[in-house]
């Protein structure tokens, strides 16, 4: 009677102590052997009913196994016993997975002493060599009752006697019992003091600071169990690997707090790697990782050309920026004839105009009802509409509720690829003249570009532009849009400038007055999938951003939109997927947003003067592409590097890079010093020997002031 007293006292109904669970976790290795039965009983010791206990090959949580229990409500007690040497100065954890069926007591006993809250039930006992020292005081051992499906139990063993030497965990169905439980999964662990966690974050959209921000990285330490003291050690790089910043300081955490310590970035222009790592004498250390960047403030009046989408327009406007596009797509406004959803796209534009960009809106995609395509057709958006006056009535809606907030309006989007447009090129002209019509109509002096002709090196093709489109479209646009991908090549080697000249000369010649527009360019940082072995870098994708943005603006076009401002995570390919310049999941820039706002930075009212033809080596004809598209823009002489001089109101501004991404070395003559600026932020200052300096180049564009023309 006395054991069963004491066990009465021991037993307890499980309860969800979130203090104490939060306080402490598991450490180190299952102290029971063979705690999920893949090797029968061996380990596991059997008193009272044998014949109740199986290994059970069928019902198991993990493995193949799992121990299976079963009482009928016979006197005696069945238990399953595992043990396993301790430490008494340490604390433990039992856990277990736990199945039951009808598990209760035989209604027809009447003896108050065999009669017990749970039927079952889960605990340790404490040994000190051969003599038993009874239930483990501080134990929490589990009651087991009813029918439930696998669920997860734990109790923890806060104190052991000083005596201790080890412990035996008891798998238990007590007198009267009735019922079956499956136990998997039991092990036997310490348990310390859980370790304060670290996060890293910022105060700032996606850790993106202007200068004129405090910028900095915030460092929460989360402590859940007493008070204690830890060493917060941190360290910053810049994305190439310098180290510009580090340190360390000891923080006192009182007990179940927070606490959040700076960790000071500076003002200087870069894009940032910070790491931390957190932890005191004995405790197991934490760390955490996060790029940032420090942006130059955006400039009151920025370069009226570049442009970025789609994404935060916050962002867009952090990074310098007057433009950015969107869809006015069909399906989605009217999916049903007469149901208009305007919510979101109306919120969008607004909130663009509220921070000062302009917007490009592009029609797109015909809903499933007015669909010229075969029934059950996944690709239904792209085909031509049933009746193009729906598509006029659509346009005209579109534009009366909309068109205060649009600066320009854009025909469709990639008309002339397959997987934008199912119809013939007389569908794509017929497209062209319906919406430029139902546009007009309702705003007579409307910008409207098109016909978002793709990929360079194809676009003018005799008397046709690509898909066969005679010119005569352009009668429909005021503009000239294009996406001209260059991808898996940098610029240079496609000549992307030469494109450039080749369609504003082609635009003056046929009125189109507007000029060229951009409304999508980009490469990504990832494998080319067509060609595998060519991947562009995070790094070469700011250089090759920068350098067509450069080459954009020289060459006076209207519209430099890069596409994308963040990662695509909805992408299934890493290729579709990281086009972006901020990251999808986990946020945070890359390398390239620093790189396009510190170039808005310098374009902001940048006049060009000339491209850099005069400076440099002959470039080795294995850095241009061979590709037999890219042959007819080919200049007469290519030059190793590049570089465009433009004139500002502190004086003239050279920007610079080789083409290849090896390095080169260019003197110019100066009379005084020079400040040298890379892409992404990191500044030189170099002094004349004999009227000369010597500029380093490479793939990363420089900014070089204090020149004379």
């Amino acid at each position: 009677m006395k054991t069963v007293h004491a066990l009465l006292v021991a037993i307890k109904t499980l309860v969800a102590t979130v203090a104490q669970a939060a306080t402490w976790e598991t450490t180190g290795p299952n102290l029971l052997s063979n705690g999920g039965f893949e090797q029968g009983m061996a380990t596991w010791g059997v008193t009272g009913q044998k014949a109740a206990v199986a290994v059970d090959d069928e019902v198991r949580h993990a493995g193949r196994r799992a121990l299976r229990i079963s009482a009928t409500g016979q006197p005696g007690e069945v238990r399953v016993i595992a043990g396993a040497k301790v430490d008494p100065a340490k604390k433990y954890r039992a856990s277990f997975m736990a199945k039951t069926r009808g598990v209760g007591h035989d209604p027809k006993l009447s003896n108050a002493d065999f009669v017990l809250d749970m039927a079952a039930s889960v605990g340790l006992v404490a040994y000190a060599g051969d003599r038993g020292l009874d239930w483990c005081p501080t134990a929490e051992a589990v009651g087991l009752s009813g029918s439930s499906d696998w669920k997860s139990y734990s109790f923890d063993v806060m104190e052991l006697q000083p005596a201790t030497t080890h412990v035996q965990l008891h798998l238990l169905f007590h007198n009267g019992a009735v019922g079956t439980v499956w136990f998997d999964d039991v092990e036997l662990k310490e348990i310390s003091p859980r370790r304060p966690s670290l996060m890293l974050g910022s105060a700032a959209m996606d850790n993106i600071f202007a200068r004129s921000e405090k910028p900095q990285v915030e460092a929460r330490i989360t402590n859940d169990a007493a008070p204690r003291t830890v060493t917060l050690r941190w360290e910053v790089r810049e994305s190439r690997g310098v180290r510009t910043a580090n340190g360390e300081r000891r923080v006192a955490l009182a007990a179940h707090a927070a606490r959040v310590e700076a960790i000071p970035l500076g003002q200087e222009v870069g894009h940032y790697i910070v790491t931390a790592e957190l932890g005191d004498q004995g405790t197991p250390r934490d760390h955490d990782r996060l790029e940032a960047a420090v942006v130059p403030d955006p400039p009151r009046e920025p370069c009226a050309s570049l442009g970025l989408w789609p994404g935060d327009f916050s962002l867009a406007r952090k990074a310098g920026m007057s433009w950015t596009r969107d869809m006015a797509f069909w399906r989605y406004l009217e999916p049903e004839p007469g149901q208009w959803h305007w919510d979101l796209l109306e919120a969008k534009l607004k909130q663009a105009n509220a921070l000062g960009l302009k917007v490009v809106l592009c029609f797109n995609q015909v809903p499933r009802w007015e669909s010229s395509a075969p029934p059950e057709n996944a690709a239904f958006f792209i085909y031509p509409p049933k009746h193009w006056d729906n598509l006029a009535r659509f346009v005209e809606k579109v534009v009366t509720r909309l068109g205060s907030h649009v600066a320009a309006w854009e025909i469709w989007n990639e008309p002339v690829i397959p997987w934008g447009w199912k119809g013939s090129a007389q569908d794509i002209v017929t497209l062209h003249r319906v919406i430029h019509d139902a546009i007009r109509r309702v705003r007579p002096d409307a910008i409207i570009i098109g016909p978002c002709i793709c990929d360079g090196g194809l676009m003018l093709k005799g008397a046709t532009f690509q898909a066969g489109l005679p010119l005569g479209i352009l009668k429909y646009c005021d503009g000239l849009a294009i996406h001209p991908y260059r991808e898996p090549r940098g610029p240079e080697a496609t000549f992307f400038f030469e494109e450039l000249g080749q369609l504003r000369r082609f635009s003056a010649e046929h009125g189109i007055r507007q000029g060229t527009w951009i409304t999508e360019i980009g490469w990504s940082s990832a494998e080319f999938p067509w060609s595998p072995k060519l991947k562009t870098s995070e790094l070469d994708q700011a250089a090759y951003l920068v350098r067509s943005a450069v080459a954009a603006v020289a060459q006076q076009v209207r519209l430099f939109n890069w596409h994308a401002l963040r990662e695509a995570d909805y992408v299934p390919d890493p290729y579709g997927r990281n086009f972006g310049l901020v990251r999808a999941r986990i946020g945070g820039p890359k390398p390239g947003y620093v790189a396009y706002a510190l170039c808005a930075h310098y374009l902001a009212q940048a006049r060009f003067v000339r491209r850099l033809t005069d400076v440099g080596r002959a470039c080795p004809p294995n850095q241009v592409a061979g590709e037999a598209k890219w042959k007819d823009l080919r200049p007469a002489s290519i030059r190793a590097v590049d570089g465009y001089w433009f004139e500002q109101s502190g004086g003239p501004l050279l920007i610079a890079w080789s083409i290849s991404g090896r390095q080169e070395t260019i003197e110019l003559p100066a009379a005084g010093e020079l400040r040298v600026e890379d892409a992404l932020g990191s500044v030189v200052h170099l002094k004349p020997q004999a009227g000369k300096v010597a500029i380093a180049l490479s793939g990363l564009p420089v900014y070089v002031s204090g020149l004379r023309l």
